[in-house]
């Protein structure tokens, strides 16, 4: 039998359609391009061109898997994270567009600060700590763990970023962290769990049964773990160093301002691109 790139575009889209795939043709081109070593763009240059038999047989399992709702990214070992290609699989969180936008909050937060201090709790694929290490490369950034999948996924990357001012440790939060770091930060930023059960049990499947628990579920509403971040991240903060984190939105914004409140100025949020209120903050007096 011989295999084209147009009929293997034709026969994908439609697996994924048929398993209600939203933009079947946009994840087939994904995937075909993945194992093609082709820009999706190239595709469609000499598509009627033979692909080896070992190819289909890569792209019918890679579409298979698709189909059977592991996310995209877990398939191709890959996620685009602001400059990076950050390598992502089962066990860590596949980095949203949304926490680019906190990426960028923190950048904004960091003008006129010549090479500032960052801490990022729960690194999970490092795709926060990397990303600011290599866009503001005169700052120096810790970052923190405490799963074991995902620590690897975070080495990983900082391996092949090559980001030589990135210290990453394992454990929970604070705990890993050299003691003489306390009150030295400049911003500690964070990608909690933020999903209560009811919200996680109303999640798509690909994330429910597919991305790791413990990176979305956090207890008392999702609050549990951002409040601890709150409470025990003032003490690491330098005065006037910032926290800023991403939040499930207006729904939890109520409750964090009253925790940031208690000890921090400057409480704010700010809005993601959809105008959802996503991003708290506060200052260390």
């Amino acid at each position: 039998m011989r295999y084209t790139v147009a009929g293997l575009l034709g026969a994908a889209t439609r697996d994924l359609e048929r398993s209600g795939i939203s933009g079947a043709r946009n994840e087939a081109e994904i995937l075909i391009g993945h194992v093609l070593g082709r820009r999706r763009a190239d595709l469609y240059a000499g598509s009627d061109g033979p692909v080896t038999l070992a190819q289909a047989a890569e792209i019918d399992k890679m579409v298979a898997a698709r189909c059977s709702g592991s996310p995209l990214q877990y398939i191709t070992g890959v996620q685009s994270f602001r400059r990076l290609a950050l390598r992502v699989g089962p066990g860590v969180l596949v980095p949203r567009p949304e926490t680019e936008m906190l990426v960028e909050r923190c950048l904004e937060l960091l003008e006129g600060l010549r090479s500032p201090r960052i801490l990022d709790i729960g690194t999970g694929s490092g795709a926060i700590a990397l990303s600011l290490a290599t866009e503001r490369p005169d700052c120096r950034v810790w970052a923190t763990e405490i799963s074991e999948d995902a620590y690897r996924w975070a080495d990983r990357n900082l391996e092949l970023t090559g980001a030589a001012n990135v210290e990453l440790y394992f454990g929970d939060l604070f705990s890993p962290l050299p003691k003489t770091e306390r009150g030295n930060f400049d911003l500690i930023v964070s990608n909690p769990p933020y999903l209560s059960q009811e919200v996680l049990a109303a999640a798509p499947a690909e994330v429910r049964e597919h991305e790791p628990e413990m990176a979305l579920l956090s207890a008392d509403a999702g609050m549990a773990t951002s409040i601890r971040i709150i409470r025990e991240g003032f003490d690491w903060l330098a005065p006037g160093g910032r926290m800023v984190m991403e939040t499930a939105g207006s729904s939890q914004w109520h409750d964090l301002s009253i925790w940031f409140g208690k000890r921090y100025k400057s409480v704010q949020i700010t809005s993601d691109l959809a105008g959802r209120p996503r991003f708290a903050e506060g200052r260390k007096p």
